[in-house]
């Protein structure tokens, strides 16, 4: 295993700041407009709806974390790192099976 060049860490590095300030900044959106759909006493399906979709997205950007980690360390061969992200993938993958089956 050989370690990353510096302008390599730094691009995966600024990939994933894109990611999670991304998935970040969508759920504060989607959260904020479900909020204000409530306040302001629209139809009550709608502002669960999109409030439930802003809830999602925060929960669902760690998991597109680990995915693009899984993507990049592959590309870049790096096979220790690219394994350890498909494990950590294949244990949150079996935990969202077990949560949606009760």
């Amino acid at each position: 295993m050989t370690p990353l060049p510096d302008d390599s860490l730094a691009r995966l590095e600024a990939l994933f700041g894109k990611v999670l300030v991304t998935g970040v900044v969508a759920s504060a959106a989607l959260l904020g407009v479900g909020l204000l759909l409530w306040l302001l006493g629209y139809d009550g399906t709608w502002d669960r709806r999109i409030l439930d979709a802003g809830l999602v997205t925060l929960m669902a950007t760690p998991i597109v974390r680990v995915v693009v980690s899984a993507v990049e360390y592959t590309r870049q061969r790096e096979w220790f790192f690219a394994l350890t992200s498909l494990a950590v993938l294949a244990v949150l993958a079996f935990t969202l099976a077990i949560a949606f089956r009760s």
